[in-house]
């Protein structure tokens, strides 16, 4: 049986999960899907904002693989903390990056824009009256 089987059978100790007709499936910890990840839910949701600024809530989340109210409640987060802001735009939103904020985080002095451009970001220049002309 597909290991993605068993685990959707039961999510509560994939270490030990039982298949459809009742019989025990031991798996090795090598065989057990990891459930975490080096970037968080509102690191994800960031860097989707960040290739995709005019995409709705729900769009992100299926992006990031999350609800769309969870979604939601991240970019309300990130803009309260001041990573993005939402502009409206017609009936949708269009969200832009503050790159040069620093992460929240105590271990690194680096700007949110590093991480993104580590996570595939191409940041894009705003055109001034100087560069127009």
């Amino acid at each position: 049986m597909p290991l993605d089987t068993v685990t959707k059978l039961c999510k509560t100790n994939p270490a030990t999960l039982k298949d459809n007709t009742g019989n025990i499936v031991r798996l090795s910890k090598a065989n057990v899907m990891s459930e975490w990840s080096f970037i968080t839910t509102h690191g994800l949701v960031l860097a989707s904002i960040a290739k995709h600024p005019r995409s709705t809530a729900r769009e992100i989340g299926d992006m990031v693989g999350v609800t769309e109210r969870t979604a939601h409640k991240i970019i309300l987060d990130l803009e309260d903390a001041g990573y993005i802001t939402k502009t409206k735009v017609g009936r949708k939103n269009k969200y832009t990056i503050h790159p040069d904020m620093p992460l929240a985080d105590e271990a690194s002095d680096a700007a949110v824009g590093e991480l993104l451009v580590m996570l595939g970001w191409k940041r894009r220049r705003r055109q001034t009256a100087e560069t127009l002309a």
